[in-house]
């Protein structure tokens, strides 16, 4: 069963914020390059695919703490689509 975290939620929600902030950084870097070269291209739809992209990125770290109750709840919140494979296996601590 599910054990209900006994850790301040808003210190658990920023620290899965800062998790993704360091993930997609570097993603920021790559888009920003791929974003130059859609506009030296004239490719004014992956410009806009772009943009989006980077706004989900940013949306990615408003986490609603009202939006989790465990641990596991919190740690699926891990955009995978947008950063990859969830680093918090279920079960584990993260802190």
């Amino acid at each position: 069963g599910k054990l209900m975290i006994n850790i301040n939620k808003n210190r658990a929600a920023e620290f899965l914020k800062n998790k993704i902030r360091n993930k997609r950084e570097k993603l920021f870097s790559e888009l920003d390059i791929q974003y130059m070269r859609a506009i030296e291209r004239g490719d004014t739809a992956l410009q806009s695919e772009i943009a989006a992209k980077k706004q989900a990125l940013r949306d990615a770290t408003d986490i609603d703490i009202n939006s989790f109750e465990t641990r596991d709840d919190l740690v699926q919140l891990w955009p995978e689509d947008l950063l990859g494979t969830n680093p918090f296996p279920t079960g584990s601590n993260i802190v």
